[in-house]
């Protein structure tokens, strides 16, 4: 597991859970969104490791729990070896940044409408726009 912090089932189903709401945000499939909430579910209630599944029998033995598939199979073999989650389909080059979503309150829909609206992820912008009105003008506030 060089390099990865994801240690635990709970941490692999938790980040697989912020990539689903971030790749709904793009207004992806909503199968494909489906499909990691619920590979997510899957794997918090596993009653195994799956660092040690990869480790006893590489990608195909994620495969072969029910749910999972080659696909999914793959991404958590990343996932679990770098700490991130990458799909093979690639949506992560058009998500959200995790700036705006590190916000109280502003999830990836809400931070991928700021970004189109103002055309920044920039905080201290945002909170310019917060000040000046322009965020209340996209629909935000009171």
């Amino acid at each position: 597991m060089e390099g990865g912090d994801i240690v635990d089932n709970l941490t692999l189903a938790k980040k697989l859970r912020e990539f689903a709401s971030r790749l709904e945000a793009t207004g992806v499939n909503l199968y494909r969104v489906k499909a990691y909430r619920r590979a997510a579910a899957l794997i918090q209630m596993h009653p195994r490791e799956l660092s040690e599944l990869l480790a006893e029998g590489g990608r195909e033995a994620l495969a072969e729990i029910p749910g999972i598939g080659m696909h999914l199979a793959y991404t958590l073999e990343h996932a679990l070896q770098t700490g991130e989650i990458r799909s093979l389909a690639g949506e992560e080059e058009t998500l959200p940044d995790d700036r705006l979503t590190s916000l109280p309150g502003v999830g990836a829909v809400m931070a991928r409408k700021i970004k189109d609206g103002l055309g920044t992820e920039n905080l201290d912008e945002v909170e310019r726009a917060a000040r000046d009105g322009r965020l209340e003008n996209l629909g935000f506030g009171p």
